[in-house]
């Protein structure tokens, strides 16, 4: 016997829970939506059942924020001198330098196919006119790592 000759009692024994579930959602959801304009309490979540954990939220990470502040700014100063060592090489070294530098080292770390890859990346860098963006961006990374 197939499923669509079954009696309708049998097809909910076949159905497995996570349809079963689905479909009570699914009924439940409509008969909300049905009663809303009667009901309207069953529109609008109440007011007074929510909690302020926003509130909460914001005021702990702002007190820890106050705390680990200082730590944070010496960091951000410590860091701030070799980035700007590192920002100053790369924007100030002319590009063919740092081409020929990248692709000697790619030759020497990943032979010809690196040094190739390099190259064609740095060149295509330089052509769409974004060397000193991607000079710093660059210093961030060499910084970061």
């Amino acid at each position: 016997m197939s499923d669509a000759a079954a009696p309708p009692d049998r097809l909910w024994h076949k159905a497995s829970p996570g349809t079963i579930a689905a479909t009570i959602t699914l009924l439940v959801g409509v008969l909300c939506m049905a009663l809303a304009p009667t009901l309207p309490w069953l529109g609008a979540w109440p007011a007074a059942w929510t909690l302020p954990v926003t509130d909460w939220i914001g005021d702990g990470l702002t007190s820890l924020f106050e705390v680990i502040k200082p730590a944070a700014r010496w960091f951000s100063r410590m860091l701030g001198y070799p980035m700007h060592w590192a920002n100053t090489l790369l924007v100030s070294t002319p590009w063919p330098i740092v081409i020929g530098c990248v692709t000697a080292l790619g030759w020497f770390l990943g032979g010809f196919a690196m040094a190739g890859l390099g190259l064609v990346g740095f060149s295509l860098v330089l052509a769409s006119g974004y060397w000193v963006e991607s000079m710093n961006t660059l210093a961030l990374v060499a910084v970061s790592v």
